[in-house]
């Protein structure tokens, strides 16, 4: 009974830290990061009005940028207020376009404004996978809708549900991700709803394999709000990390 209950608190304390970590950095497996506090390789003024450069500062070979839409403002410290800023309209793209992988792993902050669409579009890859935000019929609270598409089938998981009035007055964390295993769910501020597998997440959409971050490749369903602190890597570390903790732990349990 002593060796569950310290299994139990390991898995707890997991789930905690992966939903609650701090600001995204940049490491092994980092496909793109997008930190607007730590422009390392910025350009000023851009080459482009809607470019903004990603921190590579520690892979500085890594050229996955990210580059936002012709309507978001551009002030001197940054992009609204340090943060992509959308109005409905706008939407970032990773200029590189998307690297197929089986394994997906986003972190990044949200603060939603105008709730009128409920189906808005946070993070989507053409037909490989879409994160987006959801508001229920009565506008009293909203989630996270984290679909995978397999064999051209979308596969659905959600985040637990938050109070509208306060997820639009802060900041809330939202964490996806699919292992190694095809098992993906979703977390909005530390809370999940059902997980779900798949065999694999079908090749982005061939003739515009691109990454859409407030919007979609057929313009529709944008967000209205503020994205920051956002990190995509092909690598789920925070499950590597666990997994690797739980199999040391196992291992220490037994010897016991």
């Amino acid at each position: 009974m002593k060796k569950i209950g310290i299994l139990t608190v390991i898995i707890a304390l997991f789930c905690s830290v992966n939903s609650y970590a701090a600001a995204p950095v940049d490491s092994m497996g980092t496909w793109a990061l997008w930190h607007m506090d730590a422009r390392t390789n910025w350009v000023d003024p851009p080459a482009l009005p809607w470019y903004v450069h990603d921190d590579a500062s520690a892979n500085p070979g890594r050229t996955n940028d990210m580059a936002m839409g012709i309507n978001s403002v551009i002030a001197p410290d940054g992009v609204y207020g340090n943060c992509i800023y959308f109005d409905g309209t706008s939407r970032a793209i990773s200029i590189n376009g998307w690297d197929n992988s089986d394994t997906f792993n986003l972190d990044f902050y949200i603060k939603p404004e105008d709730i009128d669409n409920e189906n808005q579009k946070l993070f989507e890859i053409t037909q490989a996978l879409s994160v987006r935000f959801s508001r229920n019929s009565a506008y009293t609270h909203g989630r996270i809708l984290f679909y995978i598409y397999d064999g051209g089938v979308p596969y659905l998981v959600t985040s637990g549900w938050g109070t509208l009035d306060v997820m639009t007055s802060q900041w809330n964390h939202v964490t996806t991700w699919v292992d190694y295993d095809g098992k993906f769910c979703a977390f909005l501020n530390g809370v999940s709803g059902e997980t779900n597998s798949v065999s694999g997440i079908d090749d982005a959409y061939p003739t515009d394999p691109r990454a859409f971050i407030g919007g979609s490749r057929i313009n529709t369903d944008f967000f209205t709000g503020s994205i920051d602190e956002m990190k995509v890597s092909v690598i789920p570390e925070p499950m590597t990390f666990a997994l690797f903790g739980f199999g040391i732990a196992v291992m220490t349990l037994k010897r016991k």
